[in-house]
């Protein structure tokens, strides 16, 4: 279940503190990336 879906600003921002190529590669994964938490049930 998403719990956040990352934009261009949001990517940028990141990038740019990881010392990255913040203009390249945040258009690249602009919408690909998410933050989701996985709901999980123990077996039967």
């Amino acid at each position: 279940e998403p719990t956040r879906i990352y934009r261009f600003d949001d990517a940028k921002a990141f990038l740019q503190g990881a010392g990255l190529d913040a203009e390249l590669l945040a258009r690249e994964v602009n919408g690909c990336v998410m933050g989701a938490f996985v709901r999980a049930r123990k077996p039967a």
